[in-house]
């Protein structure tokens, strides 16, 4: 009998040349094939609706009980006392995205050697090396970009849980592992030369002075310029955030660190394991929680007491009121500082940055809520006590847009998804290659007319080339620069068609550009409370499922988009939508509702 190849990733080096090879997934072969994208959908075990119901309740549980355990475990690796939601501010992002990653990649395995009994051979490396992460950041774009960090991790668990149905493995893959590129892929970089005046933002001199004088202190800005400045002149605040400072601080940190070999580097990280057998007798619990501490960023373990010592001169025992969007998730000194302060008396606001994905549960499973004195949302989708719904931060919203009737473009807006499963969402890692069919379909199904007309904008790039694929089909001039503002794209827009419900189609709705939303609902699980939207929208023909019943609506709107974008049933629609999902109380003083929120605290 012959024995086929299992290719774990899209390697080349992971494909035989002299045996048939079985693709794990549709992350492993041309993603742009059409033949096999039906194929692909049922090699993703979350493609089973009623099982990724279920699994993502499991994953809330036991993402509580990992962070209970490493609590404790990181007090007695660093003689600590400190509390759950202290180690939680630090932890909490990692666990949330590494614990759902990491069960994907078992049950793609297990679902797959279960349909089939047959024995396979697959190729690996001589040792399937996962070097720790220095940060979250870098172990997060490693589980979304990296095929080598992926195929040794679908190789571990081949090789602990399923070695009695491999024929043969060859270790012949040659590649170094080198995780260092994905330490600064959020835009964070530090440009050597600087402005004096950003020079002077970024000095420990300027952020004393921001933390002796201001009780309310910003990680970025929020609302407009002028909003912002209204409101912390309203608070009696020097008006400047603290992103830029602990952003330089941060890198500065990895710059100095990051290939420094630490004397206790062994022995620290042996003190996590002393509980272990403790925890779970389940196969899959104890493989990912070996995972968990073995590649636990560095900066927590091995270089904690460094980063600790970073925040140490900026710490007050006054109490402050601290507000965050976005450093809180990925900046570790950040995190510590906060953590620090909380522990001196100072209290945590975390607010919404963008819009909710109506998943079954929060993508980042209830940690903001867990870690903060109150989480502002800007949804109708609240579970916690001190999630409390105010008014959306987003710039776009207090702004107003003159539609321009002469406008010719249909703009699509669309994102790329990680070819692997990684955090829990409403989606699943194919969903974004479906979509761009759906887009193929949709522009085919158009008048000759309309075709000249479509436009293309992707928000980011996971390794799928969603762009290219775009403009070797449509043409260069069709795609809309990434560098050009989101505001400055609808100004020339007809009809925003968004192939995804976040952040741009509720801005585009809010500024009042005729915007259509098309979905793949079989790739997609919502929690209940949103099917009510769901109906309502597709009701009044502003949500699709279909790509050519899309189609047929702008052609027959073309002409006079506001018989059906200004009708009452569409207001009313819209308003429905925006109420549920960008909550807006007063536009003119939204900084007098922020400061009743703040000084509540």
């Amino acid at each position: 009998m012959k024995i086929d190849n299992l290719a774990l990733t899209d390697l080349p080096q992971c494909f035989s040349k002299t045996k048939k090879n079985i693709p794990l997934g549709f992350w492993c072969q041309n993603q742009f094939d059409y033949k096999h994208i039906y194929k692909n959908l049922y090699l993703d075990h979350w493609y089973n609706k009623k099982k990724k119901t279920k699994d993502i309740q499991y994953l809330l549980k036991l993402n509580e009980r990992i962070v209970k355990f490493l609590a404790d475990s990181l007090n007695k690796a660093h003689k600590k006392n400190y509390s759950e939601k202290y180690w939680r501010i630090l932890i909490g992002p990692y666990l949330f995205w590494v614990i759902p990653s990491i069960f994907n990649r078992w049950e793609v395995l297990r679902t797959f050697f279960k349909k089939s009994r047959k024995k396979y051979s697959f190729i690996s490396q001589k040792k399937c090396v996962l070097n720790p992460p220095f940060t979250t950041l870098q172990s997060v774009n490693m589980l979304c970009n990296d095929s080598l960090y992926n195929h040794n991790i679908f190789s571990k668990i081949i090789l602990s849980n399923y070695q009695n149905r491999i024929s043969d493995q060859k270790k012949t893959i040659k590649i170094r592992n080198d995780g260092s590129k994905y330490l600064d892929i959020f835009n964070w970089k530090l440009h050597e030369k600087k402005s004096i005046i950003s020079n002077i933002k970024n000095s420990s001199i300027f952020f004393k002075i921001i933390i002796f004088f201001n009780k309310y202190l910003f990680d970025s800005r929020i609302f407009t310029a002028k909003k912002f400045l209204l409101l912390n002149l309203k608070l009696k605040n020097l008006p400047f955030s603290t992103e830029n400072f602990f952003q330089n601080k941060f890198f500065n940190f990895i710059r100095k660190f990051k290939n420094k070999k630490h004397a206790k580097e062994t022995h620290l990280r042996n003190k996590l394991f002393l509980k272990k057998k403790m925890f779970s007798a389940d196969k899959f619990e104890i493989f990912l929680l070996n995972f968990v501490i073995e590649n636990l960023p560095k900066i927590y373990v091995e270089h904690y007491a460094e980063a600790k010592n970073e925040v140490q001169e900026y710490l007050t025992k006054k109490k402050k009121i601290i507000f965050s969007q976005h450093d809180i998730l990925f900046n570790e000194i950040y995190k510590i500082w906060v953590a620090e302060m909380l522990r001196l008396n100072s209290k945590l606001i975390i607010s919404d940055h963008g819009t909710i994905d109506p998943c079954i549960v929060p993508t980042n499973l209830f940690h903001e809520s867990k870690i903060s004195n109150i989480n502002l949302i800007s949804h109708t989708f609240g579970r916690k006590k001190n999630q409390i719904k105010a008014s959306t931060t987003l710039p776009l919203a207090y702004k107003t847009l003159k539609y321009n009737y002469k406008n010719k473009n249909i703009i699509f807006i669309h994102r790329e998804l990680p070819r692997y499963n990684v955090k829990v969402t409403s989606s699943i890692a194919i969903t974004s290659i479906i979509e761009f069919f759906y887009i193929k379909k949709l522009i085919k199904s158009l008048p000759e007319s309309l075709k000249n007309n479509i436009k293309y904008k992707c928000i980011n790039n996971f390794g799928l080339n969603l762009v290219n694929s775009f403009s070797s089909i449509f043409g260069k001039k069709k795609i809309i620069s990434k560098n050009q503002k989101y505001e400055d794209t609808l100004k020339s827009a007809k009809i925003v068609v968004s192939l995804y419900l976040s952040t741009p189609t509720v801005e585009a709705i809010k500024l009042n550009i005729p915007t259509l939303i098309l979905l793949p609902k079989e790739t997609m699980v919502f929690e209940k409370r949103f099917y009510k939207y769901y109906s309502n929208l597709k009701k009044n023909k502003i949500l699709f499922d279909d790509p050519e019943k899309m189609s047929k609506h702008i052609k027959k709107i073309w002409n006079n988009t506001d018989d059906w974008w200004q009708s009452k049933s569409v207001i009313r629609s819209k308003k429905l939508y925006l109420d549920g999902f960008l909550f807006l109380k007063s536009k003119n003083f939204v900084e007098n509702e922020y400061i009743e929120r703040l000084k509540g605290v």
